[in-house]
């Protein structure tokens, strides 16, 4: 077979036409390229030449195959260790400035559920309503993990006092703290998680 009908070069002609559309939307939108576009004739060029030398080394055509699926996998199984693994947003959770008494964290199924909740870049922000409760569709055990860290008073002029956690029978810092009452289950899914915050003088 010549080398220009082999499967790995008509996967290269593929990138070609696909790096010459992506170029052609590119200049039309007066964008500028992104660095990965590049590749694409790269690795063009290098599947037109390694089909060039398959085509005159003799083999099986059971080797022929397994070398140019290799070919055609090598870069993606590349790219995809490349990627980072997903990372969870951090949550943090804000309490009406200076609050103290109960705070209850009430859990809905439903997704559609209204949260009082806002996103920035990696972090999302729950708040608590004046009455010290908040209902939202998260995973529980990772909401009692963020709760021990990121806790919070926010105030009107945009400054920030983190709550420390406590564990019961732990030593109370001086000022706030909040500490894990209980929690609240249904049919043994989690339902519902009280805090309470206190002062120590």
């Amino acid at each position: 077979m010549k080398f220009y009908r082999y499967p790995l070069a008509i996967v290269a002609y593929a990138l070609i036409f696909v790096y010459g559309v992506a170029m052609a939307w590119i200049k039309m939108g007066d964008m500028t390229p992104a660095s990965y576009w590049l590749w694409f004739p790269g690795i063009a060029g290098i599947y037109l030449a390694c089909s060039f030398i398959l085509s005159k080394i003799k083999m099986t055509w059971e080797l022929d195959v397994v070398i140019q699926v290799a070919l055609v996998l090598a870069p993606i199984l590349w790219y995809v260790n490349q990627k980072d693994s997903y990372k969870r947003p951090q949550y943090v959770f804000v309490a009406e400035p200076d609050y103290k008494g109960e705070l209850e964290i009430h859990f809905s199924s439903d997704k559609n559920a209204p949260t009082n909740a806002r996103s920035i870049a990696d972090t999302i922000y729950f708040k608590f309503d004046n009455t010290g409760r908040m209902l939202i569709n998260e995973d529980g055990e990772y909401v009692k993990k963020m709760m021990k860290k990121n806790l919070f008073f926010f105030y009107p002029d945009h400054t920030k006092k983190q709550i420390p956690f406590v564990e019961y029978g732990g030593p109370k810092p001086k000022g706030e703290f909040v500490q894990m009452d209980s929690i609240g289950t249904e049919k043994g899914k989690l339902t519902v998680l009280y805090y309470s915050v206190s002062s120590k003088q």
